[in-house]
């Protein structure tokens, strides 16, 4: 479907592609109502209304629309706030995980560290242990790019980076590559 290639033209980077085919995905969403058919033979931990939406969000980001950005990210989170758990909790912590990365692409690391505390609550209440190694992994980031931009010792630095490796070796322990080249990016800067 529309969304889904446009989720692979996003990985792939072809921006343009994946912004047009993904604010197809939501209109075609915004015409029809969702049915019992979806919920019944999903089987993916997070929603897919709401992944579409976080992608909208990513593309309309990378392509400086922050404001649709922030409404996408909006959407996604009120179309978790429908859905019962585990779904929706789950699909709530990926969302923001997502928003952790516009956030810290955008240089607001009070808000990206506002995602990690959200995401890291959620994971310790539902006890989703992916989304706590994921919040781990995000706050390394950020506090590592905090104590950078505060002109921290190198000491300091390298200590958030050894922090930042090992969470990301985890990460690939796991078999995700999900932002990746984004955490190894910060741990370079470091």
């Amino acid at each position: 479907n529309q969304a889904s290639l446009g989720v692979v033209r996003w990985y792939g980077g072809d921006f343009v592609t994946a912004h047009d085919l993904l604010e197809q995905a939501i209109a075609g969403l915004r015409a029809r109502a969702s049915d019992r058919h979806y919920e019944g033979t999903w089987f993916i931990p997070t929603d897919a209304v709401a992944s579409m939406h976080v992608f909208l969000a990513l593309a309309r980001f990378v392509r400086g629309d922050d404001i649709g950005a922030d409404e996408q990210i909006d959407a996604a989170l009120a179309r978790c706030g429908e859905l019962e758990f585990p779904l929706g909790p789950y699909t709530a912590a990926s969302v923001l995980a997502y928003r952790v990365f516009i956030d810290v692409e955008s240089n607001d690391l009070g808000a990206a560290r506002r995602a990690v505390e959200q995401t890291s609550e959620i994971a310790e209440r539902h006890g989703f242990d992916i989304w706590a190694i994921a919040a781990s992994l995000q706050s390394a980031a950020v506090e590592g790019l905090a104590d950078l931009a505060a002109g921290a010792d190198p000491e300091v630095l390298a200590g958030r980076d050894r922090t930042l490796d090992g969470l990301v070796a985890t990460w690939q322990m796991l078999g995700i590559a999900v932002f990746v080249p984004f955490y190894l990016g910060i741990s370079a800067r470091l």
